[in-house]
């Protein structure tokens, strides 16, 4: 009864301790064809106050694209939402990961309102 109780915490430790290491790496695709075109889709209303709109985007699956609907996701103060997408460079494309990008204040909008503190 120990030794099963013991492969057992084992192999969930193994598990949890695997996850995150592969969710913090994003994985690099570099592709040669170019994704189609985005396909033309318009937001729904907010489901409450907070939400921000992330599109939609092809998404590549090893052997070709799939369409990966957009959808409202929680904000974050301080942060805007950087869409996923394609980018061309140098006649290969590359994905980029979406993600939340700290927001910088400017020294100009800083002067604008001068309540707000730099």
């Amino acid at each position: 009864m120990y030794s099963r109780n013991l492969i057992l915490g084992f192999a969930l430790a193994a598990t949890f301790t695997a996850m995150p290491a592969k969710a913090a790496t994003p994985s690099v695709i570099v592709n040669r064809t170019a994704p189609p075109a985005e396909q033309p889709f318009e937001a729904t209303p907010s489901p409450r106050k907070g939400y921000t709109w992330s599109p939609g985007f092809w998404d590549w699956r090893g052997t070709g694209y799939r369409w990966s609907p957009g959808e409202w996701i929680p904000e974050r103060r301080g942060f805007r939402w950087q869409p996923y997408g394609w980018e061309e460079r140098d006649g290969l494309f590359h994905f980029v990961h979406g993600g939340w990008q700290p927001v910088t204040q400017t020294a100009s909008a800083a002067q604008a309102d001068p309540r707000k503190k730099p």
